[in-house]
């Protein structure tokens, strides 16, 4: 471990406050990296091999949370640049009540999360390569359950409109549990051209969506190699995608039950695909 040979005392200290600047999204997508807070986060962090830049540690958590470290740097293999902060400033860092006393600074997954220019031509997926659309996924909850529940069931590819949460906001990542750093995410600011690559590949595309000429989901027979569409929380997908799409499936639910969230939907039509292979 490389400690500095100071402790942050103050909360605007300059390194203290370039770092809480990542809360904001324009000061994540200019720094491309992300604050991740807490010990488990910090855990998943580098047993996917992210490029930790920064550890910050709370000074009252020191040495609780000396061995977590200690574990990391085994896992990745390198030390890391820990910062020891007083805890009235090390609130700056976090939006926990309670928090574990560790949050890191980490480079994005470049190479594992792809954001497409506009106009650009997405790729097909690999063979066998299962993979989940989001159109207009806006709550960042939603987002990380939707990337926890995709690892779960063995999806390894998520698309996601431009419109979507933030990847790297923090309750996007405290909602995946780790999740997103083991998946590869695709963002693509056309989905139709999306929709035209996979069929064009041979891969079945279906709307998640309860509408006219809709079956239900046990009737299409899902299959690894078909792609869902999961819309947004409040409109669903868009009719221009739906429209797209080899067809619409949706999950017969009680009448009493309105609809379900759109990220529990996505759980159950992933472990549905999931058993449609076995």
């Amino acid at each position: 471990m490389k400690f500095a040979p100071d402790v942050i005392t103050a909360r605007k200290n300059a390194v203290l406050s370039a770092a809480a600047a990542l809360a904001e999204k324009k000061y994540r997508d200019r720094e491309r990296a992300f604050l991740c807070d807490g010990k488990k986060l910090f855990s998943e962090l580098c047993k996917a091999g992210a490029e930790i830049r920064t550890v910050f540690l709370s000074a009252d958590a020191e040495e609780r949370l000396l061995p977590e470290i200690a574990r990391g740097e085994e896992i990745l293999g390198r030390e890391l640049e820990i910062r020891r902060v007083a805890p009235e400033a090390f609130s700056r860092l976090t939006e926990q009540q309670a928090p574990d006393g560790i949050v890191s600074v980490a480079s994005f997954f470049a190479g594992r999360h792809v954001r497409l220019a506009p106009g650009e031509t997405p790729a097909a997926p690999a063979e066998g390569e299962r993979c989940l659309i989001l159109s207009s996924l806006q709550d960042p909850g939603n987002l990380g359950a939707v990337a926890r529940s995709a690892l779960a069931f063995g999806a390894a590819r998520l698309y996601l409109s431009a419109d979507c949460a933030d990847l790297y906001s923090q309750k996007t990542l405290r909602a995946s549990m780790g999740a997103l750093f083991r998946l590869r995410v695709t963002v693509c600011p056309e989905l139709l051209s999306l929709v035209r690559v996979l069929r064009t590949a041979g891969r079945r595309v279906l709307a998640a969506e309860l509408r006219e000429g809709a079956v239900p989901v046990g009737e299409a027979r899902l299959s690894p190699e078909d792609v869902l569409i999961v819309g947004n929380e409040g409109h669903g997908v868009p009719p221009e995608l739906s429209a797209a799409a080899d067809g619409s499936v949706y999950l017969p639910i009680s009448p009493e039950a309105e609809s379900l969230n759109a990220a529990a939907a996505a759980s159950v039509f992933l472990y549905l695909q999931r058993e449609g292979e076995r």
